[in-house]
């Protein structure tokens, strides 16, 4: 038994070394960080759909009080001459606040569904920060370490700087040459005088001999 569980444990780590191995994190978490961002914009249209709703609401309401008072008032002007007129204007008065009574209630629900919504969208953000945070520090890890082990296949910090020096004396090598070769028409003039005034000497001396 006791072989057989240690068989069991072997085999579930290497298979969970293997997935770790063979599964793209960057890409699951880029994945992962795609969906946050969607539902983010899914959930930001639904809070303002339910703001438009509420405002739409509320305007709704104003244009109701405004036409209770209208109702209330054409049934005092007539309730003298038709009272039977008047109970109509009161029933219409009646059933448009009731229309508001509803309307209030509604606007209290989008109320109280607006602020969950508000939070909820802030977790989401605060859950997309943290997996973008997270994930720039780990790829900035990763190719600090790639770096690193770029440089041991190359034999460590000895040999890289062995190599820049190389480089280096190549590129002086190279500008010494270019330099060497370089002259300007002031210095190739400059040159004839004097290499003139030695031969010039050169005569006066053997002159000199005779």
């Amino acid at each position: 038994m006791k072989s057989i569980k240690k068989i069991k444990t072997t085999l579930v780590a290497s298979i969970e070394n293997f997935v770790n191995e063979v599964e793209n994190q960057e890409a699951i978490i880029s994945s992962v960080i795609q969906e946050l961002k969607e539902a983010l914009v899914t959930h930001q249209q639904q809070i303002r759909e339910m703001e438009r709703r509420r405002n739409s609401t509320r305007t709704k309401n104003n244009h109701l009080q405004v036409e209770i008072k209208s109702w209330n008032e054409r049934a005092a002007r007539v309730k003298n001459n038709d009272l039977e007129k008047a109970k109509e204007c009161l029933k219409k008065v009646i059933i448009l606040e009731d229309d508001i009574k509803r309307n209030e209630r509604l606007i209290e629900t989008l109320d109280r569904n607006l602020v969950q919504s508000q939070n909820e969208g802030k977790v989401i953000r605060e859950k997309l920060n943290e997996i973008q945070l997270k994930r720039n520090q780990l790829l900035a890890k990763e190719s600090t370490l790639k770096a690193k082990s770029m440089g041991r296949s190359v034999g460590g910090d000895m040999e890289i700087e062995n190599v820049l020096n190389r480089w280096e004396d190549k590129v002086m090598a190279k500008d010494f040459s270019y330099t060497c070769d370089f002259k300007s028409d002031g210095e190739t003039l400059d040159e004839e005088f004097k290499q003139e005034e030695l031969d010039l000497k050169i005569e006066e001396r053997l002159s000199a001999l005779d």
